[in-house]
């Protein structure tokens, strides 16, 4: 493979002087250039990005840090943040804690060096002060479920999430609703705020709620479906329940395999609204959250950040829509 020193002895020109033109970093004669570009083009030289970009004390590339890869909703978003930053010229590197705090700080040790230009984060599990003084230090941070001092936040609407989901239960009648989310190890998720909205509008029209939270990395399909066996079998059974869409579609078929009606004796209201939701056999009543808006509004964000400026706003707030379906 070629290296920049056999393209300068190729060219007859110095190593900087071949340094220049791919750094465009100062003045090279029309013809010396034209030399250097056929002598890269002879020796089929390929750029070394990195190295290149690192002189510039950039790298082109966004880390974006989430708790779990498995999880539907996380894969489906990066999809869309990686096309936005590809559009823009950069790379993106995906980065799973496995939700352990230990994991996350061994990422943001690592961030620290001139490796990426700038974080997109979905978790928060260290000090806010941690997060605060990496943006001090010129690394600029776009958080996509927690408020933090200073920091810009892209996030989907939780409250008209709540509303919309009570809404729902509220028409099919429902009495005993149970909402299913992730372990919270971090008290300033923002997601929280669709649970609590949900839970004070259908116990204000005297519905019950009940909100039962699971280790995400070790709680798929299979224990969901353990877990809607169990409870529909149980006297007393929800007659509703909102949760991630593995976990929708697990209650979906534990009712249709126990002969429990849905939606007349149970509603299904799943979450994000990712392909997963659309695989089961009857279709899915969905709360949509837009994510192709939430990575392009982040990438906006932290593009406007990396050029010095502000962003517009320190909290954007995407609507969420209704997907109706069979199952509510």
């Amino acid at each position: 493979m070629a290296t920049i020193r056999d393209v300068a002895k190729h060219a007859g020109v110095a190593i900087s002087t071949v340094s220049r033109v791919l750094n465009d970093s100062g003045y090279v004669s029309e013809e010396t250039r034209e030399k250097i570009e056929y002598a890269m083009k002879e020796l089929n030289y390929v750029p070394n990005e990195l190295a290149r970009n690192m002189f510039r004390k950039k790298s082109g590339i966004i880390a974006m840090i989430i708790s779990d890869i498995k999880h539907t909703y996380f894969a489906a978003l990066a999809s869309y943040m990686e096309k936005e930053l590809q559009a823009r010229g950069y790379k993106l590197m995906l980065c799973s804690t496995d939700d352990k705090l230990e994991i996350e700080k061994e990422y943001f040790n690592f961030f620290r060096t001139n490796i990426i230009d700038g974080v997109i984060s979905a978790v928060c599990g260290l000090d806010e002060q941690v997060y605060i003084e990496f943006v001090e230090k010129g690394k600029p941070i776009i958080m996509l479920d927690h408020a933090l001092e200073g920091i810009p936040v892209v996030i989907s609407d939780n409250i008209q999430f709540g509303e919309i989901a009570a809404e729902v239960f509220i028409k099919n009648n429902c009495k005993n609703v149970l909402q299913i989310t992730a372990e919270n190890h971090e008290v300033l998720a923002l997601t929280e705020m669709r649970f609590d909205v949900l839970r004070e509008i259908l116990e204000d029209e005297g519905i019950k709620t009940t909100l039962r939270r699971v280790d995400w990395n070790n709680f798929g399909y299979d224990e969901y479906y353990q877990l809607a066996t169990e409870l529909l079998q149980a006297d007393g059974h929800p007659d509703g329940i909102m949760t991630a869409e593995v976990g929708a579609t697990a209650f979906l078929n534990a009712a249709i395999k126990l002969g429990v009606k849905v939606p007349e004796e149970f509603a299904i209201v799943a979450m994000d609204g990712t392909f997963a939701s659309k695989m089961s056999i009857i279709s899915m009543t969905t709360i949509v959250q837009d994510m192709s808006e939430i990575a392009r509004r982040s990438v906006e964000a932290i593009m406007q950040m990396l050029d010095g400026r502000k962003p517009e706003t320190l909290a954007t707030y995407i609507p969420v829509t209704l997907r109706e379906g069979e199952t509510a």
